[in-house]
């Protein structure tokens, strides 16, 4: 038996079979480089770790120093999406 992954743009829709193919055309969709594109991803994979961290704190100094983490994280991808308009 052969398994076959297939990658899908989110995008636009097509089917890949190489997974920088899809990330490729991922990045032309948001007119971005492969290594921006990259960035990008970086950047959202942060904030929603933070966000996921940051409901599952309990204690109120702490929930606070993640809710700060959040925000840091939250306007660093507001800036990158300012600075490369991106939507």
């Amino acid at each position: 038996m052969k398994t076959q992954t297939i990658y899908t743009c989110e995008a636009c829709g097509k089917h890949f079979s190489r997974a920088n193919e899809a990330y490729t055309c991922e990045a032309q969709h948001m007119c971005l480089s492969l290594d921006l594109y990259y960035r990008y991803l970086s950047l959202y994979k942060d904030i929603s770790d933070r966000s996921a961290g940051l409901n599952a704190i309990k204690g109120r100094r702490s929930k606070k120093v993640a809710g700060l983490a959040y925000e840091r994280a939250a306007d660093s991808l507001i800036a990158f999406g300012l600075k490369h308009k991106t939507s």
